[in-house]
């Protein structure tokens, strides 16, 4: 049996693993909820930008597709956590985009740094990585948006929220994307054209910017989807650590209580024994 020193220091280092799990569980569960309010945001904005977008298009011959210009290239989004405190959603979201590319030319970026770590052990380099965007700021949403704006196919592999237990992989087209988040929108009866508005620069070029606004907005709306399970992720595998490091604290509990109970009988035998021999030797001398 260990001495009650060694186990009491197991006993502490456990208590501090329970603790700091449990802060990053509260972290977690705070950023859960801001997410999600910005997800709805999101969503509600991009409704709006959509409506004005289909009114647009109601003067032009090709109403059903966008009209961003593609180099005829195809573009893989991965988008992972920039820290391993997520278990194991990472890797499975690096393991479905090699078997999906496999054997398929494609431009590779990807945003988290953990995921560029995970590549790197399998000798792959992605054309460039983006650390995971500020939940207030969309810098590298925006530079990402605008550069897969030229591609003819931006296929994005990232981590969905099904619940706060429960995250998958999840695989779309960034463009059908858009058009299937404007799907839902019911046309208006009233057209913005030329001919009825002044506008300028032109409907044209409007119609460029608002098409490359709303895949910065379904890019985002992947972004903040995927941080939202991140942290339900990390949520999920702080509490995990934290019941282990309960339970195994519990049980060097127990042991640390045995093992101070086996040294204070030791000692009392010593004591007793002592007292014997002491006993002992003063009737011997007698």
């Amino acid at each position: 049996m260990k001495r009650p020193s060694s186990i009491k220091q197991d006993f502490d280092q456990l208590r501090t693993i329970e603790n700091l799990t449990s802060v990053f569980e509260a972290i977690a569960s705070i950023h859960i909820a801001q997410i999600h309010d910005k997800v709805l945001s999101s969503t509600t904005f991009f409704n709006a930008l959509w409506a004005i977008y289909q009114q647009l298009r109601a003067d032009t011959k090709d109403a059903s597709t966008l009209s961003i210009q593609h180099n005829g290239r195809v573009a893989v989004v991965v988008i992972t956590s920039d820290g391993g405190l997520s278990g194991d959603i990472d890797e499975r979201i690096i393991h479905t985009m090699l078997q999906h590319s496999r054997g398929t030319e494609v431009d590779l970026y990807l945003i988290g740094t953990h995921g560029a770590s995970l590549l790197a052990q399998r000798n792959i380099r992605p054309l460039k990585v983006y650390t995971t965007p500020d939940l207030g700021k969309g810098e590298n949403v925006r530079s990402l948006a605008k550069l897969l704006g030229s591609y003819n196919q931006a296929t994005v592999y990232y981590q969905t929220y099904v619940s706060l237990m429960h995250q998958e992989v999840a695989r779309i087209d960034l463009f059908s994307a858009v058009q299937t988040l404007g799907s839902t929108i019911t046309d208006s009866d009233d057209v913005i054209a030329s001919s009825t508005y002044v506008l300028e620069p032109s409907a044209k070029e409007i119609i460029a910017f608002m098409e490359s606004v709303m895949v910065e907005i379904a890019l985002g709306q992947v972004v903040l989807e995927s941080r939202l399970a991140q942290y339900a992720s990390r949520f999920n595998a702080m509490y995990a650590a934290k019941s282990k490091a309960g339970d195994l604290k519990n049980d060097l509990g127990l042991e640390l209580h045995r093992s101070q109970r086996a040294a204070n009988d030791a000692r009392t035998k010593e004591v007793l024994s002592s007292l014997l021999a002491h006993r002992h030797d003063g009737i011997n001398a007698g």
